[in-house]
């Protein structure tokens, strides 16, 4: 009976952890939204190779190394 009390308070403390002011905080740093889109844009565009960012290829990590 205790252990079946205990997962149920673990389980609500862990739900309230995760899910609370979920969404609360926009993207702040001006690099994150440019992460946020870009999966989106691969999903979109059925092309989960080729980085893509408003609709253009985007191969910054690479062009880096060249």
């Amino acid at each position: 009976m205790r252990s079946a009390v205990n997962f149920w308070v673990l389980t609500f403390l862990t739900i309230a952890v995760i899910f609370i002011n979920l969404g609360g905080i926009s993207l702040l740093d001006p690099d994150e939204p440019v992460y946020a889109e870009t999966p989106k844009e691969m999903i979109q565009y059925d092309d989960y190779v080729s980085p893509r960012i408003y609709g253009g290829f985007w191969y910054d990590k690479l062009s880096s190394r060249c």
